[in-house]
Order: structure tokens, then sequence, then C-alpha cells
């Protein structure tokens, strides 16, 4: 069965393997005659069959069916017919099972139907219960036509594509930007209508709670869900959280920078929290903004955005770009000059004023944007590092220019030194060293040009600066 998206990995590689053992037993527990069955009796009782193979994601199960008697080539179809999309949760792979996700979800998508004009499928039918059931939970959606936004086609867009793609972001993001509640947390759908009803729930959450690391017990000792600045120390502390209690968290000798790193990182991050916006607003986020969640047309404009179960209402300094559109441009600057753009052109256009655009511009400041990116997603703070070292040496070319001359210079030294250890090994030998000479040696994890490897890769995954490249 095929597999759509990139797959969510645990950071406990154990609990994973348990969990998806569980989740293989569930998807086998699913008769596809009984999904069949479900489709068509939502759809007047005709007849209905599979148009293609099942598509499993990280979280839902995917069934494809298409209206009438099958043709003779089921993948071409037949004109005319209608086609849906029956997804099930996989009640293994959610911490608090598919009822509470897709309570979310349905609020969001239709918030989002009745607000807004971003394209999402429509909602035919769903059900939200907790019986054992695999089938129990469900929701069955309008199938888009479209190919998934792959990262091959992201590294090989034409300028034009490009920019429909960077305009079609845009328009999502200044229509969610404009979405604004007076709590922080996740939409339900009751009596009144749409709210915010229930607590946070992210993907980062939902792992470290699969991994038995309990955040949602931090979270009920921040019960203010009208506190930004509460909500920002949950969050830092569901981070410490994982590098605390994760029993995968260290694993080789680079534990003091992991720690050196998250304790940089809160610092850096209470000095980046606005005061000001401690009461909102409070907007609205999909949660799960990856390519692998965007249906394109041909000429790369966005069809459809899927998959909202991870959708919830934050903290508008957590309102960011999606930050793998830098990844595929050259520079930082490209990156900023076309998207912010796009933004500024499409806030004009719809709303005659520029506010998310004055927003990012000075948010995206000094670093804000990673910030905002690693306080949920945990697994990424020491990019934060990282990035602060990239913004100083961009600071002044001059810098970038020093350190290679240095690291030029450091190679030849290393060659010379080396070459001499060699000739002078025999002639050394019996030699005593100095307790003075080997308190000079380098400590630590690191010794010779170990520190500089690492670091250099560390500016290359992060797109940083690429100073040199060399083989290890």
């Amino acid at each position: 069965m095929p597999s759509e998206g990139n797959a969510q990995m645990m950071r406990d590689q154990i609990v994973q393997g348990h969990i998806h053992r569980k989740r293989d037993e569930f998807i086998a527990g699913i008769k596809k005659d009984d999904v069949l069955t479900l489709a068509r009796s939502y759809h007047n009782g005709d007849s209905c069959y599979f148009f293609k193979d099942p598509a499993r994601g990280s979280y839902n199960i995917c069934f494809f069916v298409e209206f009438g008697p099958p043709p003779e080539q089921p993948e071409s179809g037949a004109l005319g017919r209608e086609r849906w999309v029956v997804r099930i949760p996989l009640a293994p792979c959610l911490a608090f099972g598919g009822r509470s996700k897709l309570e979310s979800e349905v609020a969001a998508m239709r918030y989002i139907a009745d607000k807004t004009d971003i394209l999402i499928p429509k909602i035919h039918a769903y059900a939200i219960k907790d019986d054992s059931d695999p089938i129990s939970s469900f929701i069955i959606l309008e199938y888009i036509s479209g190919e998934k936004l792959s990262w091959a086609r992201l590294k090989s867009l034409s300028p034009a594509d490009r920019e429909n793609l960077h305009t079609s972001i845009a328009d999502i993001y200044i229509q969610l930007r404009r979405l604004e509640f007076p709590l922080i947390g996740c939409l339900t759908s009751g009596p009144d209508g749409i709210r915010v009803g229930k607590k946070t729930m992210s993907i980062d959450i939902n792992m470290q709670e699969l991994e038995g690391l309990h955040p949602s017990k931090i979270q009920d000792s921040f019960p203010n869900k009208s506190s930004a600045n509460g909500h920002m120390e949950t969050l830092l502390q569901i981070a410490e959280n994982a590098l605390m209690k994760g029993r995968s968290s260290i694993t080789d000798e680079r534990g003091p920078e992991y720690l050196y790193h998250m304790s940089i990182f809160r610092q850096y991050t209470q000095e980046w929290i606005d005061p000001s916006l401690d009461k909102g607003p409070f907007v609205l986020v999909h949660g799960d903004f990856e390519p692998q969640n965007l249906i394109m047309t041909k000429d790369c404009k966005i069809a459809a955005v899927v998959d909202w179960e991870w959708s919830r209402v934050v903290p508008v300094q957590l309102f960011h770009p999606p930050l793998w559109l830098m990844e595929f441009d050259t520079t930082h600057l490209a990156w900023k000059l076309h998207f912010n753009n796009a933004v500024r052109k499409q806030e004009m256009a719809r709303y005659g004023q520029q506010m998310l655009y004055q927003e990012w511009e000075k948010r995206g400041k000094g670093g804000g944007f990673p910030v905002a990116n690693a306080l949920t997603n945990w697994t990424d703070i020491d990019y934060v590092s990282y990035h602060r070292v990239g913004a100083f040496m961009e600071q002044d070319p001059s810098r970038r220019c020093l350190v290679e001359r240095r690291y030029l210079k450091g190679q030849a030294y290393l060659v010379e030194l080396s070459s001499l250890q060699d000739e002078g090994a025999e002639r050394d030998q019996g030699y005593e060293e100095s307790p003075r000479r080997r308190a000079m040696e380098p400590k630590g994890p690191y010794k010779d040009n170990d520190t500089l490897t690492h670091a250099t890769k560390w500016f290359i995954r992060g797109s940083i600066i690429v100073v040199f490249h060399f083989q290890e």
C-alpha cells in the first residue's frame, strides 16, 4: 500500500515500531466491502468501486471510490462520475484517538468553508464514535483532481510556476490571518456554533504523548487559554520535557550541546516574545502546511488544501510563513523578495491594506520565524542557534572571507602537523608527556577538526551559509 507524504518520525524508534505494528493490525481489520457499503449509504445506495489503490498517511488511510459500474479501465474513470475519498483515522497513531482528531478537523473545515474562499474538499459525511469498529469514525470528502506537491517538483519550478505557487499560498495565509478568536486551542462544533473548545493539539504533542512523556500534564498546569505568554511558556516546557524525559533524546556525545541549545533557545524566545500581544490576536493555523497536503494544478496553483486535523488557534506571533519555501530559493533574500511580494500584492487586491505583509516584515527580522517554528517542533530548536550564527555571518561579508581563509590555513596546519607527528613517532617513544601539555589537548567529544566539521554541517542543513565542502 502506498503512503502519502512524509511519515512523521518519532524520536523513540522502539515506541514507533510498536505503534506501527498496531497501526498495521488496525488497517488489516478494515474490510474493503464495508468501506464501499459505507460510501453507498451516503449516496442513495448507488453502486461504487475503488478507482485506485488506498493510500496510507501518517494519521489516516484513504479509500478512493467512484460511483457507477466499473469502466473497462478503472484508472481512467468515466466522464462526469462523482468521486469521493473515504478517510479513516488511524487510531493507534493518535494519542487521544480518532474522535478528538475528527472533531477538530470537521469544525475547522466548516469554519474555513463559511468564512473564506480557501479551496478545501467538501465534506459529504462524517461520523465520530468511540466504537471498536475501525470505520466507526470517518470522514467522506470530495475527491480533488491533481497531484500533491512533491519536493522534486519544488526543486524544478519555472519562474511562472513559482509565482503561481507563492500567490496561491499568500492568498491562503492572508485569509487565515483574519480569522481571529478570543482563546487559544482547537475548534469544536456545538449548539452555539464553532468555537475554541479544546486544548491545543499538535503533531509534536501527539508524538510526545504516544512516547509516554505526558505533555498534556504540562498543558493542564497552564489553564489560561487567553494568554499568549502562558502559551509560549507551555510550549517551552513541552520542548524541555522531550529533552529531559525522552529516553532517545540524547544518544550520542552531543548531550552538552543539546542542553546548551535548549537553554539558549529559552533565553532567545523570552526576548522574542512581544508582551503587548499577550491578549491577542489569536489566529487559526493549518498545523501541518507541508507540500504533501497541497493538491496542485498543472500550472502550480493550489487546487485544495487537505488534512486540517492539526489545525488550531495560536498567538499571532506563531503565525509564520511556510519555511520550506526558502529551501528552494538560492538565498534568504530571494525567498523574502518573491514570497513577501506575493503577500503584499494579494493583500492589496483582496483587502486594500497590508496587515500581514507589515507584520511579517517586522517579525521576520532577527530569526523570528525559526523561533516560532521551533516552539511547535522541538527537534528544530538547535537550528535556531545556528540560524543566529548564520545571521551574524551575513551581517558582514568580510566575516565569511575571514572564516574561509582561516579554515584553509587551519587545514594546511593539520596536514603539516600530521606529517611531523608521523616523522617524530619513533623519536618520541618513551617520552612522558607533561601534565601541562596534556591540559592543552582538546577536551570533550570533539577533537582535531571534528567541531568544525559538525558546525559546517549545520550551516548547510539550515541553508544559512555554505562556507566550504570537504570529506570527513
